[in-house]
């Protein structure tokens, strides 16, 4: 039997996730992500994919994050006419991140166009647009957590909770062999313990490769609890609120959700569109918030629209 794994991302840096593995029964992608970062590593998502998207029969999200997910809407504009699939939470998640970041370089490109025509230098495109990213969207379906399924004959997956984010997933691979099937391990990202949102991490069961994201190589996590983890942030909220300060917590909607401390003051805000609707998913199937004009990107330097609500002070 013939098998091979390419990695084409998260090497030697942490973002563009992007493992290839080829089976007699076909190829496919573990996540297809986007460069993130300096100059040097964007301009990698300019560049054409190393392999021909035609041949690539489905593709696995470990999860939602755009350095996993972001580029691909450029592998449907490329060729790819395989299946996507991605947990069910990954999958609604998707709805929004990827048109989100369509729109953003679509925002960014047009800004960059009205520097070039006054350098008469040549305009430049997206990567992809809304539209694309939208049409993209229909190439996913979702897979159940802990179920086998197959993404192409002679292959089985298995989404496993990561504990990273809603939806996040390791993912288990079999493929057919003799005397036995083959069994691959994707870890994606690996949450931490004892949270207060999300189940812990599922254990993998045997594996004969596992890939593991570098971020977690070369260092063990110090044990801390739900109730440690609180007391350390609401000990921070307490000095600087004492101090009359302001507290800005950066998180993403899709990890964390607002809690209430036993602090004097506060105040907490859904940032933008796109975080008020991650933190829809959690009610579903209710109707996701709407959202009216179009999500600001940070690099237009505009403040976000701003929703603030009163914390309990409990």
């Amino acid at each position: 039997m013939t098998l091979s794994l390419h990695i084409h991302g998260a090497a030697g840096t942490v973002t563009g996730s992007c493992h290839r593995l080829v089976t007699p029964h076909g190829a496919l992608l573990v996540d297809c992500g986007m460069f993130q970062g300096p100059k040097s590593l964007r301009a990698l998502n300019y560049r054409a994919f190393p392999f021909a998207p035609a041949e690539i029969a489905a593709v696995l999200f470990t999860h939602a994050h755009i350095d996993h997910s972001g580029l691909f809407p450029k592998l449907t504009l490329a060729g790819f006419q395989g299946r996507a699939f991605a947990t069910e939470a990954t999958r609604d998640l998707l709805r929004w991140l990827l048109p989100d970041a369509g729109a953003i370089q679509e925002y960014d490109v047009e800004r960059l166009n009205r520097r070039n025509a006054r350098r008469a230098e040549p305009e430049v495109v997206p990567i992809y647009t809304r539209a694309d990213a939208e049409a993209s969207l229909s190439f996913i379906d979702a897979q159940p957590y802990d179920r086998w399924f197959e993404p192409l004959p002679g292959v089985r997956a298995r989404m496993r909770n990561a504990g990273h984010i809603l939806g996040s997933a390791f993912i288990e691979i079999e493929v057919d062999a003799a005397p036995r099937p083959l069994r691959l391990v994707f870890s994606g990202d690996v949450g931490p313990l004892d949270k207060a949102l999300q189940p812990d991490p599922a254990r993998p069961g045997r594996a004969d490769v596992a890939l593991v994201e570098s971020t977690y190589g070369n260092r063990s996590r110090e044990p801390i609890s739900e109730a440690g983890r609180r007391a350390v942030l609401g000990r921070e909220l307490e000095t600087a609120l004492a101090a009359g300060g302001n507290v800005v917590v950066r998180s993403s909607r899709s990890s964390v959700r607002r809690k209430s401390w036993r602090i004097s003051r506060s105040s907490s805000a859904a940032g933008s569109c796109r975080a008020r609707r991650s933190s829809s998913i959690r009610r579903w199937p209710a109707a996701p918030p709407k959202c009216s004009g179009p999500i600001v990107p940070r690099s237009a330097g505009r403040r976000a629209d701003m929703r603030s609500a009163a914390a309990s002070s409990g």
